[in-house]
């Protein structure tokens, strides 16, 4: 009886100091080389990610134009110039007025030809959505219907991992030219010290030679820090004034502490029953800190890449905006012509005579670009998928599987309408558009028979304004010619604006 009882005691103690209360999973990710390998691979990971890339015309800025006047001078030169106007008016109206008017400074000739550049410069815009959901279908009937909806969107999900590719058709002479600066952020994460502690206690009363009690206490802690050591004890002392003692201790190279001590102590005769009793606390500190890449990349003539890295915490999932410039290696197009018509008004505010206006042009030379530049998307991702213990603040406390996925452009579901291709430079972003006047179902007006191709819509609509003033005051549309025949006035009510790319 005595050597079973023994042998059940063994066993508690066994059991209290090897494990069955120790794998709490706790700072996993430096301490249990097996949790990283809790990797598998996705048959299916647009379940689990989706990326889609929009661009932005980014506009050449516009030089705003600068007026000089009176304050523009310095001292000495604001004194001279009122004593000067003071001189040449008589009245103080007047000299107010052209104390308040801008400077004017003999006018240059304009100039008639504008390039478009073979260079364009767009902002990329890539939306990583990281999906909560995916529903089931029942594909074998006929008529499919929706069987069930699954729902992996725990505290904690993320995607950890993320890289970015955008490559460039081969063959096509458009390049990646240059990007914005980029630099490569660095995140400083806090990761912790995790530490634990376990208590029980057990009794066994036995009554087979008369009374006796034996009970049993004892503790377990661990702290989880940069020391890795393992030291356990066992004291059993029993009725017999019969002492054994066992101490062992294990050093681990991944810089793990784990520290149990166990402590026994027995008096009389073991038998009857046995109770256990078990408690566990748990604490941590930020005191552990490490640096993570949060976004990096790399470019070159056909290829950007990007990368991403996350850390505790960070979801990978958002939109991330680089910009790009393009170099299209097109022949130049045949200018386009587009008129700049002066002196539509005399100085009273009068219409002129269409055949008293100054009809200027514009030449413009632009890159023949005849279709879209077309590119290929993919992307990889590692997703963080919580399996228990999601409630745990501390990511190193929960036990997770990290699925892998690696989509092409050709598969990526966003993609199928464009046949898997991303519209990265329109043709119309880089070829002239221009403004057309037309009149319904007998085509565009002519003046002195070229047809009148506007630059902009206010330069259309001054001139649309301006036949309907020649009306107003009863002046005839000569040399404004519609489809071989001079426009009447009551054409020029159905008139209409159109845009033309060219």
């Amino acid at each position: 009886m005595i050597k079973r009882s023994l042998l059940i005691l063994f066993l508690l103690i066994f059991i209290c100091s090897c494990g069955i209360f120790k794998d709490k999973n706790l700072a996993k990710r430096y301490r249990n080389r097996t949790n990283l390998g809790t990797f598998k691979n996705s048959s299916n990971p647009q379940l689990f990610v989706q990326v889609d890339l929009n661009t932005i015309l980014i506009p050449s800025p516009k030089k705003d134009k600068i007026n000089y006047n009176v304050l523009s001078l310095s001292d000495k030169g604001q004194e001279a110039y009122i004593t000067s106007l003071n001189s040449k008016t008589s009245k103080e109206e007047e000299l107010i007025e052209s104390i308040n008017t801008n400077f004017q400074f003999t006018k240059f000739q304009k100039s008639k030809t504008k390039i478009i550049p073979n260079t364009i410069k767009k902002t990329l815009i890539f939306t990583v959505d990281r999906l909560h959901s995916y529903e089931i279908f029942d594909t074998i009937s006929d008529n499919p219907i929706k069987t069930t909806t699954v729902v992996f969107n725990n505290l904690g999900d993320r995607v950890s991992f993320l890289e970015l590719g955008l490559k460039l058709p081969k063959g096509d002479g458009t390049i990646f030219n240059s990007w914005d600066k980029y630099v490569t952020d660095k995140v400083t994460l806090n990761l912790g010290n995790v530490s634990s502690a376990q208590n029980w206690n057990a009794s066994v009363s036995a009554s087979a030679k008369g009374t006796g009690v034996v009970s049993l206490i004892g503790s377990n802690s661990k702290t989880e820090n940069l020391n890795s050591t393992e030291s356990n004890s066992i004291l059993l002392n029993t009725g017999n004034n019969n002492t054994d003692t066992t101490s062992y201790q294990i050093v681990s190279d991944d810089n793990n502490a784990d520290t149990n001590t166990n402590s026994i102590s027995s008096t009389g005769e073991l038998g009857g029953s046995a109770t256990i009793g078990y408690t566990d606390t748990y604490q941590t500190s930020l005191i552990l800190s490490s640096e993570v890449l949060k976004l990096s990349g790399t470019l070159s003539e056909k290829n950007v890449l990007l990368r991403q890295e996350g850390g505790p915490g960070i979801d990978l999932s958002g939109n991330i905006v680089v910009s790009v410039e393009y170099k299209l290696d097109e022949d130049w197009a045949i200018p386009i012509k587009f008129n700049k018509l002066s002196k539509l008004y005399n100085d009273s505010g009068k219409p002129n005579k269409p055949t008293d206006i100054t009809n200027d042009f514009l030449m413009v030379l632009f890159p023949d670009l005849k279709k879209d530049v077309n590119g290929e998307l993919e992307y990889k991702f590692l997703y963080r998928q919580v399996n228990k213990g999601n409630r745990h603040i501390p990511e190193a406390r929960q036990k997770v599987t990290y699925y892998h996925g690696d989509v092409k452009s050709n598969e990526n579901y966003l993609l199928k309408d464009n046949k898997g291709l991303i519209t990265l430079v329109k043709k119309e972003e880089v070829r002239p558009k221009g403004y057309l006047i037309n009149l319904k179902k007998s085509g565009n007006i002519k003046l002195n028979k070229e047809e009148l191709k506007f630059e902009t819509i206010s330069e259309a609509i001054n001139f649309l304004a301006y036949l309907n003033d020649l009306i107003a005051k009863k002046i005839p549309l000569a040399n404004v010619y519609v489809n071989g025949k001079t426009l009447s006035f009551k054409d020029v009510s159905e008139l209409q604006i159109i845009t033309n790319q060219f």
